[in-house]
């Protein structure tokens, strides 16, 4: 028997008649096929190409892979397509991060794509299988898992024929498929999609999991003309029958296919009908959760029946920037409305009587918790009789973050005990931490909440008052440095060589950058020369580290990149590009003068501090250098300050020399 078969992890059955598998068919009158195509076993032939690119790209793409890493391939092939920011990007369907990965070893991702969500399942579950009828996407996946170390095994087979024994798995996931059902077969879509629901939960265990990430029916944008799984606008608002007819008159094809489908076959429901489809199914406790900004890119999840988390951490999250946004805010923001109109969701169930809570089950006790997710990192605000009172933080796991949190634990903790006593008469403060808690293997670290805005909420257009901002600037630029000096009364400063070795580092890594590079060595070689005085900082003030608590407070939060042997000045020069970026979406007349007078500000405290205007220049770069260094050269997290950096728009020198003329 093929090597594949041998080494399969789950038992491959006939889906007919439930008898063990081996190539070329089944013994039974149904003589299911089954063929091994480069170690992937094959249940489904025949079908049409489609996919997220073009089928051209794709056996381009498969090519590359040869000979260099699959994400090179992508961005080589296909650099400005949707495609390769989906699968790079650093918020996924970070829901898997609530998961109760103590009780789940085997995973099968169905309608697995390219491995977006099965990437991410595997770095929890000991097996993620993953299902896929589309050849070419199915290859990509096993190249993917093989590049990448991941155990992932992809099978080629319908959904509607899944070829897998009964209690195969722990949790099944659905992310952006469910929807499609449909089109896999003929008759009624949603009887479809309900015969689905029953053979995922005769494959699951006694309490086993199925996750589905989804649209839905009646969602805000709906109303507003974006289009649907149809390809046309207003569809989902239909009644069946003549979103039907009207798919069949303008037939065209769906999202990722090369051909048309006629007619209206890609049903989505509201949150109450999915509640009421999987239990009708037979899953016992069925739980509906919000996704912003989609379940394809999770900011935030958030319980739908828990109206004041979720009012809170959008309004927090996500304020909005314009009139548009606020009228749309308080139409989806009605609580007798906000259910229906919510656009997408993550579905999570349970075969099973069990009535505990499906995710986040360790932290809620008696109260709900609302996720939120960084490229890095990933949050869990804890609720209590609708007020937030702890935030939670653990590292997203494939990344450098933990012992990073770890420190910043530590930094914020051993503040505290040396100075907790005097913060009143501190210009800012730190939130209080809160002790850790273990959750599956994980360690998160807990800090009591901030009941507040980020400073960058502030600069929004419909937020923005500008001698309040400027007041508020002008707090940051003469608070911070006194707040560092306190903080470092009792807490010497590191070597100098240390801080130089750093940027010495972040600078060699961008050697292939040219321009940046250049005007990175110049700062870094004059800085170098000069005593400055390093301090405690907190290293990277910020718009979004930057809480204004609703008693006035100044709260600085995530503490990972606070150092011993800083440059405050620098701190202030990151804060002051920070705010020419948030700023962005002012009026221009509003956002030029906000930014002269903000360089004003600065400028005016830096030559307080003894700096001079050739200073400057350097102080800019060792920002920038920082970022490079404390995010490992990723370009992702810092490409906006850096472009910012590089444009030479809000370079210090020219409003300095201005100042002396």
């Amino acid at each position: 028997m093929n090597s594949a078969m041998t080494d399969f992890p789950v038992a491959l059955v006939c889906n007919e008649c439930g008898a063990a598998l081996a190539p070329p068919r089944c013994a039974c009158a149904a003589g299911t096929r089954m063929e091994v195509e480069g170690d992937i076993p094959r249940f489904l032939f025949g079908q049409r190409y489609w996919g997220e690119t073009s089928s051209a790209n794709m056996a381009h793409i498969l090519e590359l892979t040869r000979r260099m890493n699959w994400r090179d391939a992508l961005r080589s092939v296909v650099p400005d397509e949707a495609v390769t920011g989906h699968l790079l990007s650093d918020v996924r369907a970070d829901v898997v991060h609530a998961m109760p990965w103590s009780k789940i070893d085997t995973v099968l991702d169905v309608g697995a794509g390219m491995g977006f969500l099965a990437s991410d399942l595997a770095r929890y579950a000991k097996t993620v299988i993953a299902l896929e009828a589309v050849p070419e996407r199915a290859r990509f996946i096993q190249i993917r898992a093989e590049q990448d170390g991941l155990n992932i095994r992809p099978v080629i087979a319908s959904a509607m024929a899944m070829p897998f024994a009964p209690e195969s798995f722990d949790l099944i996931t659905l992310n952006g498929v469910f929807e499609y059902i449909g089109l896999w077969g003929k008759g009624d879509p949603q009887a479809l999609q309900e015969k689905f629901l029953r053979s995922a939960l005769r494959l699951l265990r006694p309490n086993g999991y199925l996750y589905v990430g989804i649209e839905t029916r009646f969602a805000a944008a709906s109303f507003m003309g974006a289009l649907d799984h149809s390809g046309h606008a207003y569809t989902t608002l239909m009644p069946h029958k003549i979103a039907d007819w009207y798919c069949r008159w303008r037939s065209k094809p769906f999202y990722g296919s090369e051909h048309a489908i006629r007619g209206y076959r890609t049903y989505v429901y509201t949150p109450r009908q999915y509640r009421a489809m999987f239990q009708r199914a037979g899953f016992g406790r069925v739980e509906v959760h919000g996704v912003f900004d989609g379940y394809n890119r999770q900011r935030i999840v958030y319980d739908l029946d828990d109206f004041s988390g979720r009012k809170t951490m959008l309004d927090r999250l996500n304020p909005p920037a314009s009139f548009k946004g606020q009228l749309l805010r308080v139409v989806t923001n009605n609580r007798l409305l906000y259910r229906t109109l919510e656009s997408e969701v993550a579905v999570f169930a349970r075969k099973g009587s069990q009535s505990t809570p499906l995710l986040w089950s360790q932290l809620r006790g008696t109260g709900t918790v609302v996720q939120a997710n960084t490229g890095v990192k990933t949050m869990a605000f804890t609720f209590r009789n609708g007020r937030a009172t702890t935030v939670a933080e653990c590292a997203k796991p494939g990344t450098n973050t933990s012992e990073r949190l770890a420190q910043a634990h530590h930094t914020v903790n051993t503040a505290q005990a040396l100075y907790g006593s005097e913060l009143s008469s501190w210009p800012m403060r730190w939130p209080e931490p809160r002790g850790t808690v273990e959750i599956d293997g994980r360690i998160f670290y807990q800090y009591a909440y901030i009941s507040g805005q980020p400073f960058g909420s502030r600069l929004l257009p419909t937020a923005y008052r500008s001698s309040v901002a400027l007041q508020l600037i002008e707090r940051v630029m003469s608070g911070y440095p006194e707040f560092c000096r306190r903080l470092a009364s009792k807490w010497p400063p590191g070597s100098l060589s240390s801080l130089w070795e750093n940027l010495t580092y972040a600078l060699e890594a961008t050697a292939s950058q040219q321009q940046l590079y250049r005007l990175l060595r110049d700062g870094l070689d004059y800085g170098r020369r000069q005593s400055w005085p390093l301090t405690s900082v907190h290293g990277d003030l910020s718009c979004s580290n930057l809480t204004v608590a609703r008693s006035g407070e100044l709260v600085l939060l995530d503490w990972e990149s606070f150092s011993a042997n800083g440059l405050v000045a620098a701190d202030l020069v990151r804060f002051y590009y920070d705010i020419a970026l948030d700023a962005k979406r002012l009026p221009a007349a509003s956002y030029n003068s906000l930014i002269a007078k903000t360089r004003d500000f600065l400028v005016e405290r830096l030559q307080s501090m003894g700096f001079g205007m050739r200073d400057f220049d350097a102080l800019e770069a060792v920002f920038i250098a920082d970022q490079v260094y404390i995010t490992g050269n990723k370009a992702a997290p810092f490409r906006p300050l850096l472009d910012l950096y590089l444009s030479r728009t809000c370079a210090l020198t020219a409003s300095a020399g201005d100042a002396r003329r």
